[in-house]
């Protein structure tokens, strides 16, 4: 509101002079620098920043699949733990399943023998250093769903007591709503990660000369250039084509003349190879598995079982 009257004053005031006009104009500047800083301060306090700061104990991060959640935390992790806060990091799809998920992480980890302990410790060891201790779960998607949706009410009563503790949690979406119930919803703090959707030109150009690809003419608009995956297996298969067929390749995945499925096949083939050196099996034997012959030259019935 400042701002507006100062406007209309100095506008309505034709016939002031020169030094009252430029001291109008500088009082209205410097009430625009004042509204668009606490315009700022207001996002930050209403999102999950604030949020945390003042109350929050349980942050989760959901997003498509390969927008970089993973990176994200592990890096995430990594500043935290430079700056001097205890870090807990775990892979939901590697803690033992068929148990409280938060005693699982603490048996994991050999920090401490259950999750209540786990909680203690990090509590006190984050009082000592004056900082928040962390534990941070990836993925929980890939873990044991069911004992996560079970055990996330009575986990979120239980940090309230552990001031120097928060929980941060990511999930591929919409696996989310399988996980947490409505109520529990309500006590999360939620970041919608993206990926670089807004910047997918300038991700593409940084991935396309890391694998020593020709840049793009245009960018490629397709949703999936915007995800770190997706272009991390977009250009480790076109790299390995003849310099003079990879624009034409890049040209046909871009305009949707090859699908997802041939990068998927790639994949397959890449991973295949290693896995079969692996088993002692000829190189093309786990491709050849997977396309459904399982009597190929060299597959047999061991690779079958390498396969199971």
């Amino acid at each position: 509101l400042a701002v507006d009257r100062l406007r209309d004053e100095y506008l309505s005031n034709t016939t002031r002079d020169d030094a009252e006009a430029r001291r109008l104009e500088n009082s209205r500047r410097l009430w625009t620098q004042l509204s668009d800083s606490l315009e700022a301060a207001e996002t930050l306090l209403e999102g999950p920043t604030g949020q945390l700061a003042f109350g929050g104990s349980t942050l989760l991060i959901r997003g498509q699949w390969g927008t970089g959640k993973t990176h994200l935390l592990c890096d995430m992790s990594r500043t935290l733990s430079a700056h001097g806060h205890p870090v807990l990091l775990a892979m939901a799809q590697q803690i033992p399943r068929g148990m409280d998920p938060l005693d699982a992480v603490a048996v994991n980890s050999g920090v401490a023998p259950t999750g209540t302990d786990l909680l203690t410790t990090l509590d006190n060891l984050g009082a000592q250093l004056g900082r928040r201790a962390l534990i941070v779960v990836d993925a929980v998607n890939e873990g044991d769903r069911g004992a996560w949706q079970a055990a996330m009410e009575p986990l979120l009563r239980a940090l309230r007591r552990y001031p120097n503790v928060r929980l941060v949690l990511s999930c591929r979406s919409p696996f989310d709503d399988l996980i947490f119930s409505k109520a529990t919803s309500r006590s999360l703090v939620r970041y919608e990660h993206f990926g670089w959707e807004d910047y997918g030109f300038d991700a593409q150009i940084a991935f396309f000369a890391y694998y020593g690809l020709s840049a793009p003419p245009v960018p490629l608009l397709v949703a999936e250039f915007s995800r770190p995956l997706f272009l991390k297996l977009f250009c480790e298969a076109i790299r390995r084509k003849a310099k003079s067929t990879q624009q034409r390749a890049i040209r046909e995945l871009a305009a949707g003349q090859k699908s997802m499925t041939y990068l998927l096949e790639h994949f397959v083939r890449e991973v295949g190879r290693g896995a079969a050196a692996d088993f002692g099996l000829k190189d093309m034997s786990i491709w050849k598995l997977f396309k459904g012959d399982s009597h190929g030259d060299g597959v047999g019935n061991q690779g079958a079982d390498v396969l199971e």
